[in-house]
């Protein structure tokens, strides 16, 4: 849910660094986020990302297992115009990445 507790989840409990990268690619009405693991994840294992695309005007977000490594959104009538930021959770969700504006498709 929405609880935004979590951060006092228990002495010992260490949320995971920012993922190690993140890349983010602008195609026609699309977008697509790549990253990687984070180089610390904290006192437990990475259970969940989230990755958040926003715009002036709209936002997007897909959360995923520990699996995840890139996530695509589709139907933007200005994918240019997003800032992607990515982040992990081991139970406490870790901080964002710095957010990344797409690099233009190649034609």
């Amino acid at each position: 849910g929405c609880r935004h507790s979590d951060t006092q989840a228990g002495a010992g409990t260490h949320s995971p660094e920012r993922p190690a990268s993140c890349i983010v690619t602008a195609a026609t009405r699309s977008l697509s986020v790549r990253f990687s693991a984070p180089v610390n994840a904290g006192s437990r294992p990475i259970t969940k990302y989230q990755v958040l695309c926003t715009s002036a005007s709209r936002s997007v977000s897909a959360t995923g297992n520990a699996n995840l490594r890139s996530a695509t959104f589709t139907g933007l009538s200005q994918p240019g115009s997003f800032r992607c930021s990515v982040r992990a959770g081991n139970g406490l969700w870790g901080p964002w990445t710095s957010p990344v504006a797409p690099a233009a498709a190649r034609r």
